[in-house]
């Protein structure tokens, strides 16, 4: 383009030049002769207009033609993969197996493993054998409306401690009531809870009446009753919370159990340093005579 505007300039400079000396010579010639070279000289003089005015043309062109940009990628434009969360049917937690795992559980919501400790370790209340697989904390969000009333119901004041307002201050029944509801911690969109799994036999030759979990303690803070906390109904635990309530061990049977605990502090949990559980009275299936008083078995966790 460039080279093409110094051709027609230099095109129009030369016809300008001629002009000129045309015009000049004009005046110093014949009148007859003069004729010939004006008209000579008006060729030229249109030649030079159409120059000029392409000339101009260009330069407008050139100056107000439209700056064209490379487009610019948006940071903000890229779309992230959407991550892949298996879905399951119930018992969410027990597909959790590696820190950050989260599966979803149908009609229930999100489930994420915070941290896991895997303790397959035994402990004996003769002849009862105990026997601890893991404990989780695990992170629960997206939770249902029916899932957060439900879990709702494990908050605040327990069945035994409502008990205690009713005899201890002569309490009706519907001021009771007002006292648990008022109790009750609202479960958010994210909640955390402790989930256990173990395993109990009896290795003896006699039924008995026993719970292996009575009472749990995390982290040497946060402190659970098994039978009015527990909100996981497993093989275990739901044969009965309470020892007059079960059904009795045969002889040489195993029972497995889960067992989950909402953590309903202001302080989140991220790492378990230590668990300790106490036992219920083992007692003869029979005579209910007490055989063993409750054993309390803590662990302590090297912190990774």
């Amino acid at each position: 383009m460039g080279l093409l505007f110094l051709v027609i300039f230099q095109i129009y400079l030369y016809y300008l030049d001629d002009l000129l000396i045309v015009t000049a010579f004009i005046h110093i010639t014949l009148k007859g002769t003069g004729r010939l070279i004006l008209i000579y000289s008006r060729k030229t003089f249109t030649v030079g207009i159409i120059c000029l005015l392409f000339i101009g043309f260009f330069i407008f062109y050139h100056l107000h033609k439209p700056v064209q940009t490379p487009p610019q990628k948006n940071k903000h434009s890229v779309v992230k993969k959407k991550e892949y969360i298996p879905v399951v049917e119930y018992n969410g937690g027990s597909h959790l197996k590696e820190i950050g795992q989260k599966v979803r559980q149908k009609n229930w919501g999100t489930l994420t493993l915070v941290d896991r400790i895997k303790v397959n370790n035994t402990f004996t209340v003769s002849p009862m054998v105990i026997k601890v697989n893991d404990v989780k904390i695990i992170r629960l969000s997206n939770l249902t409306k029916q899932t957060k009333e439900f879990l709702r119901g494990y908050t605040g004041l327990s069945n035994e401690e409502a008990y205690q307002l009713f005899t201890e201050k002569n309490l009706s029944n519907e001021e009771i009531q007002d006292r648990v509801e008022l109790s009750r911690t609202e479960i958010g969109n994210n909640t955390t809870y402790l989930e256990i799994t173990y395993s109990v036999k009896n290795t003896g030759s006699n039924a008995l009446q026993f719970f292996s979990i009575e009472n749990v303690k995390l982290n040497h803070k946060w402190s659970y009753k098994v039978p009015e906390e527990n909100f996981i109904l497993s093989d275990d635990t739901l044969i009965g919370a309470k020892s007059v309530s079960r059904v009795d061990y045969r002889p040489g049977e195993s029972r497995k159990g889960t067992i989950g605990l909402l953590n309903e502090s202001d302080s989140s949990i991220r790492k378990i340093t230590s668990f300790s559980f106490t036992t219920d009275d083992l007692l003869d299936g029979d005579s209910h005579h007490l055989l063993a008083k409750p054993k309390t078995f803590t662990i302590n966790f090297q912190l990774k």
